[in-house]
Order: C-alpha cells, then structure tokens, then sequence
C-alpha cells in the first residue's frame, strides 16, 4: 500500500495489471507538507499552475504526442491547508505508459524549474476569473469560504479581494509557490494496465 499523506520522502510506483478496460491509466501524485496554513497567494499560485498544467499536457499529450485518450488535473489543500496535492491523471493506449510517464515526469520538473508558459498561465488566469465571478454568486462558495476563514482566522474581505490577487499575481509569484510545494523527484506513480 502507497501512503501519500503524509509526504512520502521518496518515489514510489505501483504497477497493477488486473483492468477489465482495454485502455491504461496513469496517476502522478504530489504533495507537501507546509510549515504553515497556505497564504491566499499560494492558494491562487498553485490553482493556476494546476490549469495551467491541465491546458499544456492537452496540448502536449492529445494533439501533439496522441494516443493519450485524457488528461486530469487536480490540485488542492488538505488538513486545513497544511498539506499541498497536485494529481495529474493520464488515459493512454498501454504499449504509450512507459514514453508517457517518462515524458510528464520530465515536463512536471521542467515546469517546477522554469516556469510553465505564459500563454498557458494566462490562459489558466481567465480559467480562475470566470469561475470565481460564478463562484461569487454562489451560497454554498460562501458557506464554505466563510467557514475557511474562521478557521484560518483570516478577514471576510479576503473573499471579494481574491479576484484583485487572480488578476495580479505574476508568473514569478506562480513559480516560486510552484518551487515551494512541488518536489518533482518525490511523486507517487500509479499504473494501472489492462489484464
């Protein structure tokens, strides 16, 4: 059994060979412990690096490299935001697992070193501000946002000035969140192939 909460200090993968679907799935599991609560920023910084992940592997994996059926990507904050995840999930032909693992292994650490592209980052900003102009709008958004900041024991404010921080954090800012709450060389690699 693969524990990825808490951190796990090195990489570990799985390999099942036992699907009844002729296709196979790959997961890349990241986390990280933080010292702290994640500030808004960090928040806003590592949604954005997920989409814009997301947008960059479609492109990467379905129209230039094919043979990869889907692409998911989620990113979040568990154990009151003391704990980052980010799961990218790969559909593919099976004879494609090993180049393909191998491939978004490589883009995940270029993209934690130098950054992810700028098209995609802005791409993944107006992503952020269309659902947050939903999410405003939306009884059970606050529920949860009003509940989160007694918890953190942070300002109501913060809730309406999250769209001011969508728009003005940089793509340094991304990165050096990135940098902070991805180890490229820790993940847990789940394969799971057909019978």
């Amino acid at each position: 059994m693969v524990h990825a909460w808490p951190p796990h200090r090195q990489k570990q993968r799985v390999e099942a060979r036992d699907g009844s679907d002729p296709r196979a799935t790959i997961r890349l599991f990241f986390n990280r412990q933080l010292p702290a609560a994640a500030s808004p920023t960090e928040r806003v910084g590592w949604s954005m690096f997920a989409e814009a992940v997301r947008l960059e592997f479609l492109e990467l994996f379905r129209e230039q490299m094919g043979d990869t059926y889907s692409v998911q990507v989620a990113d979040g904050f568990t154990g009151r935001f003391r704990h980052a995840t980010l799961v990218i999930g790969l559909t593919c032909a099976p004879e494609r697992v090993k180049v393909l693992e191998a491939r978004a292994l490589a883009e995940i650490e270029r993209m934690v070193r130098s950054g992810v592209g700028a098209g995609y980052l802005d791409k993944a900003r107006q992503a952020a501000l269309k659902e947050l102009e939903t999410d405003l709008e939306d009884n059970e958004f606050w529920l949860g946002e009003l509940t989160q900041q007694v918890f953190d024991g942070q300002p109501f404010s913060d809730i309406p000035g999250r769209k001011k921080l969508v728009e003005s954090i940089t793509p340094e800012q991304v990165s050096q969140v990135v940098q902070g709450l991805l180890d490229p060389a820790r993940p847990v690699v789940g394969v799971h192939l057909p019978r």
